[in-house]
């Protein structure tokens, strides 16, 4: 199991190699704009939508964020993997369920929505290397893809919304209880 683990990791590492440095500009680039922040400016009230999160609301929204970034590096990228990289996204559906249980028929035919949307994307990836690389595919593949990340988009904005939401309310009804 462990030597399959690795080899699954060998052959990705090219990825893995684009993702971390995509990771560090992204980093440079957040320190470059923190250089220039100023308190005053319109677009902070923005950033203020984060403050004053609980641990509890700041997993929840680690574990969309990352929902989303893993549906959409699925959606993009061909790998042999996809098991593991729907079981990643399936973990951190669950790890939101378990946060957020209110919401659980919602989120589970998100789940079933995205998990089926990313392997048929899969199927039509293998089938157009190994069968036929025929126009009608390709089309067929990219508007799935552009279906899948828009509507992963849509669900971490509404999940997001529900978060702000539930945090205003919090911060509001402790103004009124003080």
């Amino acid at each position: 199991m462990l030597q399959r683990t690795i080899y699954n990791i060998n052959l990705n590492l090219k990825e893995l190699a684009i993702f971390l440095g995509f990771m560090i500009i992204v980093a440079i680039v957040v320190y470059i704009m923190l250089q220039k922040f100023d308190i005053h400016k319109k677009r902070v009230a923005y950033i203020g939508l984060l403050t004053g999160l609980s641990n509890y609301q700041i997993l929840t929204l680690c574990a969309i964020t990352v929902r989303l970034f893993c549906v959409i590096y699925t959606a993009v990228t061909y790998t042999d993997v996809i098991l593991l990289s729907l079981a990643i996204v399936l973990v951190v559906d669950v790890a939101y369920i378990i946060l957020n249980p209110k919401k659980i028929i919602f989120e589970a035919i998100n789940i079933f929505a995205q998990i089926i949307f990313l392997y048929f994307i899969n199927v039509l990836k293998s089938y157009q290397l190994e069968v036929s690389n025929e126009m009608y595919i390709s089309q067929m593949i990219i508007v799935l893809t552009v279906f899948i990340i828009l509507y992963a988009i849509y669900f971490f904005l509404k999940n997001f919304e529900d978060l702000i939401k539930k945090t205003k309310v919090i911060k509001n009804e402790s103004k009124e209880g003080n």
